[in-house]
C-alpha cells in the first residue's frame, strides 16, 4: 500500500515535498530522495544547513526532472539525483574552503596533485 505525499515525515522540508510531490506522490520515495541529500549534505558538513540543504536540493531534483524529460539515460533516479548532489556539496564544499582559506582551485600551485585532481574534474562538469 503507497502512502500519497501527505504521508511524508514532517522532517522532510514542505517546499521539498511539494515540488517532488508533482513527479512522484509516494511518501517513501520522496522521503528516500530528501535520505539522499541528507547524506550528500553531510558528507562535505553541510547537514546542519537545512536551509543551503534545501535549496541545493531543489536545484538537483529540477536538474533531474530536466534530464529525465530530454533522454532515456537515467536508469535510476535517485542514484542520478545524488551524483547531482554530491557535485553540487562539493563545490559548495570547495568554494568555502577558497573563501576562507583562500585555496582552491586558483590559488594552489599548478603542479600540486590536489589542483590538477580538481580541475580534471570539474572541465567536464562545466
Amino acid at each position: 500500500m503507497e502512502l500519497d505525499h501527505s504521508y511524508v515525515s514532517n522532517h522532510v522540508p514542505q517546499e521539498f515535498v511539494q515540488l517532488v510531490s508533482y513527479f512522484y506522490s509516494d511518501a517513501k520515495t520522496i522521503e528516500e530522495f530528501w535520505h539522499m541529500t541528507q547524506i550528500a549534505a553531510y558528507k562535505y558538513n553541510s547537514e546542519n544547513e537545512t536551509d543551503q540543504m534545501q535549496k541545493i536540493a531543489i536545484e538537483a531534483f529540477k536538474q533531474l526532472i530536466r534530464k529525465l524529460k530530454s533522454t532515456k539515460a537515467v536508469r535510476n533516479p535517485i542514484a542520478y539525483f545524488y551524483g547531482v548532489l554530491q557535485n553540487k556539496f562539493m563545490r559548495r564544499f570547495y568554494d568555502e574552503l577558497d573563501g576562507e582559506y583562500g585555496v582552491l582551485p586558483g590559488s594552489m600551485a599548478n603542479d600540486s596533485w590536489i589542483h590538477s585532481m580538481f580541475m580534471a574534474y570539474y572541465e567536464d562538469k562545466l
